[in-house]
Order: structure tokens, then sequence, then C-alpha cells
């Protein structure tokens, strides 16, 4: 848990948007159990009749909270159901549906491990017993017997707006990740009024958005009115970083004194970072990136180092980035969010569509990944245009998508397809054919 100096740290205004919709409740019952909804798969280990859910490699900080206060609250031996849900291993043609009734046990790593007993379903055979998370068609939903206490006084926004304008993108994290926030609601009274330590937030099912505080409030409708919410981080500020842009947003990264990634987050802005930063001590280095969302596959990995060096010769290279597409349609007040991927054939000048290239290749082609925008991208090459064979001969991967020395290097070979299917796997998937 960060420390907060009394002096000179004060409570810094950092976001702030208006709503029409939010209600305050204060001690009811938390409708993340029976409304709460999941975004991240897990990685699913069954050890004869003990089942081991792991959400480690997940950054969503909703699915955290929801986890935190769900099974985080659970008894010993509490009733829970697992949705069946698809799941398909292409590599190895392993098509199943899993789900069943578990007795919970107990949690690991700070809440993101689900340790449970079987009661019934699960099932698995003697040679396949490791569900991998990527392979799960949709995330895995759960259903609970206890309704939780009620102890919990949250803010619910009944009608969530859209871009910008939610919990989620104002980037709040709160005391149950370590955080120290507070929020001010305009139009409150009583104990709702001033600022409030907030403990987290989620969004639910249905799109709705709940905001847990650490203390008791009382009830007060706001969904009629205008509601002002401003957020609050304690920290030493300077006129410089109150003076960068609130709504651009990016992800923080939190790494240990071996440079490894322990955690990150994402709807952060400059200024935010910079007054978390300040409680991270002389172990720990945080940095903030302007991308969207947060890698899934470098967690507790060593990132790589420019120092890195490759013996591998090309005659040609592609450098690779992604932007976020957004259309406004005169019928519709929200909108469309897309992702186009682009190159600049000299690193400079005007960018273009990479969805169909074609290039003069006699040794090999070196796909440039390094750029921020790639972070939580996955970069795959097929041979065919189904994208069901997977290039595996004379093709070599570097570091992460998104980080410096990040690559891939094909080299030509008699037995390497001249059109390669490549694509970035992320929000949505962006296909790419390359001609070499």
């Amino acid at each position: 848990m960060p420390v907060y100096p009394s002096s000179p740290f004060t409570l810094n205004q950092v976001r702030s948007y208006k709503n029409y919709g939010l209600i305050i409740q204060g001690n009811t019952y938390d409708p993340i159990w029976s409304k709460g909804w999941l975004l991240s798969s897990p990685n699913i280990s069954i050890q004869g009749t003990t089942c081991y859910i792991d959400y480690s490699q997940s950054f969503d900080t909703s699915d955290r909270i929801y986890l935190k206060r769900t099974f985080g609250g659970l008894s010993a031996g509490g009733t829970f159901y697992v949705s069946p849900t698809e799941y398909y291993d292409a590599f190895t043609d392993t098509r199943t549906t899993l789900g069943g009734t578990c007795n919970f046990n107990s949690t690991l790593n700070n809440g993101k491990i689900i340790v449970a007993n079987i009661a019934s379903g699960l099932t698995y055979t003697a040679n396949y017993n490791f569900y991998n998370k990527e392979n799960f068609v949709k995330p895995i939903q759960y259903t609970f017997t206890t309704s939780g206490s009620t102890s919990n006084n949250f803010i619910i926004n009944t009608i969530p707006a859209t871009s910008s304008l939610t919990f989620k993108k104002m980037g709040f994290l709160g005391n149950a990740l370590g955080f120290q926030e507070y929020v001010d609601i305009s139009g409150t009274t009583g104990s709702n009024y001033g600022r409030i330590q907030i403990d987290s937030v989620a969004t639910l099912k249905d799109n709705q958005e709940i905001l847990y505080f650490t203390s008791g409030v009382t009830n007060q409708s706001l969904i009629s009115s205008s509601s002002e919410v401003k957020m609050y981080i304690r920290g030493k500020s300077t006129v410089e970083q109150i003076q960068e842009p609130e709504n651009i947003n990016g992800i923080y990264r939190i790494h240990n004194a071996n440079n490894q990634i322990i955690d990150c987050y994402e709807n952060q802005n400059f200024y935010q970072t910079y007054l978390r930063k300040q409680t991270l001590g002389s172990t720990y280095t945080g940095y903030w990136v302007q991308c969207e969302t947060c890698p899934n596959n470098v967690y507790s990995q060593s990132l790589a180092a420019d120092s890195v060096q490759s013996n591998l010769l090309f005659d040609n290279n592609l450098f690779l980035f992604i932007t976020q597409i957004i259309t406004n349609v005169a019928t519709s007040v929200i909108p469309t969010y897309t992702y186009g991927v682009f190159t600049q054939r000299s690193l400079s000048g005007t960018a273009q569509s990479a969805a169909r290239l074609t290039f003069s290749v006699n040794v090999g082609l070196k796909i440039d990944l390094s750029h921020a925008s790639l972070q939580g991208w996955a970069f795959e090459v097929f041979s065919d245009s189904q994208f069901s064979l997977p290039l595996s001969n004379n093709i070599y991967f570097s570091g992460q998508p998104g980080y410096g020395q990040a690559y891939v290097l094909i080299v030509s070979a008699t037995d390497v397809p001249r059109t390669l299917y490549c694509r970035l796997v992320g929000p949505q998937v962006l296909p790419m054919i390359i001609n070499i």
C-alpha cells in the first residue's frame, strides 16, 4: 500500500466531467454479485477435483474489482457456478465446453487466482487438463448463491454516457488497488457532500457503472439533474504537470528493480500517473505510454532492452503502427471506434494503409513492431488465406509488440511462400497481405 505523507502532499483535481443518471446508495446490497460481468478470460488448471482459475494476466480494472468483491467476499465452501463456455484449441484440434459447479476454497496471488473444489462438471481428460485463456470463445461468467452483505456504499451511473464520459474512462483505481483517490459530486447534501474517498470502480452487465466509497453515505438520487464529477489524487503538484491535457489517455506501467512489469493500469492521463508515481518508493518505477490497452502477454517478464542485438540479415523492412479511427454517424450519438494498421515506408512522410503491401525481398523481410500503439496486440503470420496454417519455417520473433527491439524477421527461402497472410490481433483483428 502506498504511503502518503501529510505534507507537502495535497489533493489535486485530475479529471472532471458532467453527466446525468447518478444515484447514491448507502448500506445496501452490492449489485456486482448479480450484475457483474467479466471482460477477461482466465487460464484454468484442473488437478484431480481441484480447479485453479487464474486471472493473473488480466489488467482490466473492472475485472479486478469483480474478483475482489465476489470471490474475495466468499467464505470457504461457498458455492458458485461456472457458465458453460466454448473452448477451442486450434493447435491440437481440441474442442469442448467448460462449465460446472464449484465450492470456493481460497485465493492466491492477491486474489487473482481462485482455488475451488469441483462439485460437478468441469470434466477433463488425463492428457488435457490445462485450458489456455486465449482459446475461450468468450469470457467465462459466474453465478453465486449469495448476494453478499448490506454494508455497501456506492454511486450507480444509470445512464453511462459515450466516449470519455464514464467512470472507467476517468481512470478511477481507488483504495482497493492501493491508490488514494477522492471524488466530489455537485448537488450532493449531508454525508454525500465534499470529497469522499474512493474504494474502486466496476462496469456491470448492462453497462451501468458502479463507483464504491470507503465510507458510509446516504441515499440520494441525482438522476434528473446534471452532476459534475471531480476526481482528486493525493500528491505534490507542479505548474507544468497541471497544464498537461486532461483527456489524453494512456497506460501506466509499474516495473520492479529488475525491469519486470508487476502491474499496468489503463485510462490514465499524464497528470494522474505523475501523482501516482510519487508513492512507489525506490524499488519501483512507473511509466506512462500514450496507448489504449495494457499488454496481456508480458506479465512479470523482462522487456527487451535497446542493447539486444541480432545477427539475422534482411534486405527490406516494414514499420507498423496502429491508429484508432473514430466515425461519427449523423443518425447516432454514439461514435464508432475502429482500428487501422499503417506504415511509413522510410519511417517518415505520409502514412499509408498496410492492409496490402509488396516488397522486393532476396534475403529477408524485417517487420518492425516496436511502436507503442502495438502494445496489447499479437502479430501472427500464416501461409494460407484462411489463417489456419501458421508460418513455422524461417521466421524469427523478437520481444513483445509495442516495446523496443520487437520485430518479426522472415528469411527468404524455398519453403517460404511469396504471399504472407498476416494479422494483428487485439481489440479487433487487422488482416494484412504481404507479397515478398
